[in-house]
């Protein structure tokens, strides 16, 4: 392989080229860069809107389930008290028939 010779001036103009091409290279990577920026700006907020409307959905939810646990406790309650009064009022009649039955047997 033979050596090609390089002039002085060959040398500079070839490295003025790359110079230039540096800087336009430079230039492009600094817009990309910033375009990037902007859109993880923008992802960025998309983000923290969804997380904001999650959180609300959360809360709604969470409300929700609430009035729905004090509307069931409530008619649990309400049950609880009518099956007691059925239950009384089953014993009572039982007693009445019971004991009208009891007299009717000692009749005879």
């Amino acid at each position: 392989m033979a050596e090609e010779y390089v002039s002085y001036d060959k040398y500079r103009a070839d490295l003025a080229d790359f110079r230039s091409d540096m800087a336009q290279f430079r230039e492009e990577v600094r817009g990309s860069l910033g375009e990037m920026r902007s859109e993880l700006s923008d992802m960025k907020v998309q983000i923290a809107q969804m997380d904001s409307r999650m959180t609300q959905s959360l809360v709604q939810m969470d409300s929700r389930m609430t009035q729905s646990l004090v509307q069931m406790d409530s008619r649990m309650a309400q049950t609880e008290a009518r099956l007691t009064r059925l239950m009384l009022a089953g014993a009572a009649i039982g007693g009445l028939f019971g004991g009208a039955i009891a007299a009717i047997t000692k009749l005879f």
